[in-house]
């Protein structure tokens, strides 16, 4: 008696046939479903002599491709990378483009698979991540010209909803969170909060990237964990790469921190858990971050990356340089820090500077001129003369 379940194999919660030499997707996570597909495909196959969307005239599916543009790009990209690449490709690409002819896939079947996408309520950076292997396997096809055209190139946007609002930390409320955080942690929160760094060149620092006496990290690399494995692994370009200065407020949190794991070895990580093993964002987020947040009765729907945008938010209202803060924490250009970090800058006092400096230097510095000021700022709706 055969098995329920012959000619079916599982990767990642999703099916696929195995069957002579085909290894389509079924495009599903219910085995029923899976099983009825896989009766469909065997049948199809065993009377036709192909699956439903193999041409006849031998053309090339779009899997084949995929597996040709797989066996190029791996190398070249970071083993966390690749495995999204692949999750994506898996799960959403291949069960619907993987067996058609790849010259006879148009620009509106590229739509309609975007417009699939709408139901999974992803965010606008997951659906771009969908959609770049997709994109970059047709231009791969166009380039070694086994297609004329590339159906993406007029494909509509893709969408998607906003990320989670960036909630940072003020001063005050960072004050509050060192006081209950565990003295285990608080040198590597405190330094988080005062340096802007990301949460895996936080994990990945060792103890040859601190410099005490000239208060400087250096970044160097990212400590990042897949499916049980950790990586380190170079910053994603080159203005990640950098040097970032730090107060006397992090030195003295980064002295003590040396107390607890620097053992002779300048391959020491600065930061471990308590079982002295490297760092995992996810248990760090969960397990220390938004703990304490609770215990100190502060808004603890906040992400772990939010300790960066604290940096830069208060950097920012400190009148600290733009382009200072852009090197601390790495971006290529200001223009992130401009569209992401200044309307969360308080500033109840919006066009009074200007207006001061103004008047004082233009009209005069009078008792007259400090009225009309005052005036002008108690009824802001009276029209200025």
């Amino acid at each position: 008696m055969k098995k329920l379940d012959h000619h079916l194999y599982k990767n990642k919660g999703w099916y696929y046939l195995r069957y002579k030499k085909y290894r389509p997707a079924l495009g599903t996570q219910d085995v029923k479903v899976a099983r009825d597909e896989r009766d469909y495909l065997i049948q199809y196959i065993k009377q036709n002599g192909r699956l439903p969307y193999e041409s006849e005239k031998n053309e090339i599916l779009f899997g084949e491709i995929a597996v040709k543009w797989s066996k190029l790009k791996k190398p070249k990209v970071s083993p966390t990378t690749w495995d999204r690449y692949k999750g994506n490709l898996n799960k959403f690409i291949l069960p619907v483009f993987g067996n058609k002819a790849i010259d006879q896939i148009t620009t509106l079947d590229v739509d309609t698979w975007v417009t699939s996408l709408i139901k999974y309520d992803f965010t606008k950076k997951t659906n771009k991540n969908i959609f770049s292997p997709l994109a970059n396997i047709f231009a791969f096809a166009k380039k070694h010209k086994f297609i004329s055209e590339n159906p993406c190139d007029d494909a509509d946007p893709i969408e998607g909803r906003d990320s989670v609002e960036k909630q940072p930390l003020g001063f005050d409320e960072i004050k509050i969170f060192l006081d209950q955080v565990s003295d285990f942690y608080r040198p590597l929160f405190t330094t988080m909060f005062f340096s802007g760094l990301r949460v895996a060149e936080m994990c990945g620092l060792q103890w040859k990237h601190i410099d005490l006496v000239n208060g400087i990290i250096k970044v160097r690399q990212n400590l990042v964990w897949l499916r049980g494995k950790m990586y380190l692994k170079e910053p994603k370009n080159q203005s990640s790469r950098r040097d970032v200065m730090v107060g006397k407020v992090v030195v003295d949190e980064l002295r003590t921190q040396r107390n607890q794991t620097w053992h002779g070895d300048q391959n020491n990580f600065v930061f471990v858990n308590k079982e002295g093993e490297c760092l995992k964002a996810t248990t760090l987020a969960v397990d220390v971050f938004k703990h304490t947040l609770k215990r100190a009765g502060l808004n603890a729907n906040r992400s772990l990356k939010d300790t960066r945008s604290s940096y830069i938010t208060n950097a920012l209202d400190a009148k600290e340089r733009l382009s200072f803060i852009q090197k601390q924490v790495g971006h290529s250009t200001p223009d992130m820090i401009i569209r992401h970090y200044y309307k969360d800058i308080p500033s109840p006092d919006d066009g009074r500077r200007f207006e001061e400096k103004c008047h004082k230097n233009v009209i005069g510095d009078s008792d007259i001129v400090t009225e009309v000021l005052q005036r002008m700022f108690e009824n802001p709706d009276k029209k200025r003369g």
